[in-house]
């Protein structure tokens, strides 16, 4: 049995999604093995995606994860997530830094100047524990220097 293209890019969007919520962390989907599960091959399934949701597939899936980290950033502080480097590994990235560069490409400004958009940063900078430094005056708010050229 033969599915459309639109069918074979909803079964790869059904597949992407559950993997994320089943851990967030995973760096996505075997797209070879899901092709060969839905009978096609790979590229046809790369395409197939792409005309119908405008992204290949890992593209949506490091999507799936920025809405996570803004979702996370936007409720503000909580008993699981309680500074950006807990949202940054609940939501898969490496480090604050690579979550940082996500926001960055995705919204065009840092998590912290997100959560300053949102409001939430008091929440965030009040009575949490020590060695959290990187959310109240630390490395995510310092400059980087500026290297000089010879």
């Amino acid at each position: 049995m033969s599915r459309s293209p639109e069918e074979i890019a909803i079964v790869v969007e059904e597949r992407l999604r559950a993997a994320f919520e089943a851990d967030p962390s995973r760096r996505g989907v075997n797209i070879a093995r899901l092709a060969a599960e839905l009978s096609v091959g790979s590229v046809a399934l790369i395409r197939a995606f792409k005309r119908t949701f405008a992204v290949p597939p890992y593209q949506y899936f490091l999507r799936l994860r920025l809405g996570l980290a803004l979702r996370l950033v936007g409720e503000g502080p909580s008993p699981r997530c309680a500074n950006l480097a807990a949202v940054a590994r609940r939501c898969g990235y490496v480090d604050v830094s690579h979550m940082r560069q996500a926001f960055r490409r995705g919204l065009g400004m840092t998590a912290t100047d997100y959560q300053r958009a949102v409001g939430n940063r008091a929440l965030w900078t009040r009575g949490l524990a020590r060695g959290e430094a990187e959310v109240s005056g630390g490395p995510v708010d310092r400059p980087r220097p500026r290297l000089q050229r010879k």
